[in-house]
């Protein structure tokens, strides 16, 4: 297997990829290492619509809330910071296609932003 070495300038991409969420599947759990990051479509309520994130421990947890009136949802203008890896900033970029049959096609995009300074031993 050929494995590709991607970057931007000295910014080395981790890893990136495209997923097909399942119609009746609500959330998946993309591991890097000892970092989880759990993205989840919640129904029903009275939710507001927009992308929360928030933490527990080593896992972020990335909601899409009330999606059905846009096609398309993410954050893409830059690399959101969500972790270490390897002593770098690891940083996330993730767009959300909302299909037709109402399965859910989700792109990523894991990147090294840098030497993290409470890593390093300065």
């Amino acid at each position: 297997m050929i494995i590709p070495k991607i970057s931007f300038g000295e910014k080395k991409v981790i890893a990136s990829g495209r997923l097909i969420m399942p119609t009746d599947e609500l959330s998946v759990r993309i591991g890097i290492d000892d970092l989880d990051f759990l993205v989840e479509f919640p129904t029903g309520g009275d939710l507001s619509q927009g992308i929360v994130f928030n933490t527990d421990g080593n896992t972020l947890r990335v909601v899409f809330r009330n999606p059905s009136e846009k096609p398309r949802m993410g954050f893409t203008k830059t690399f959101l910071p969500v972790g270490i890896f390897n002593g770098e900033t690891l940083g996330l970029i993730m767009t959300v296609n909302f299909l037709p049959s109402k399965a859910k096609s989700i792109d990523y995009t894991f990147i090294t932003l840098g030497v993290n300074k409470d890593a390093s031993d300065d």
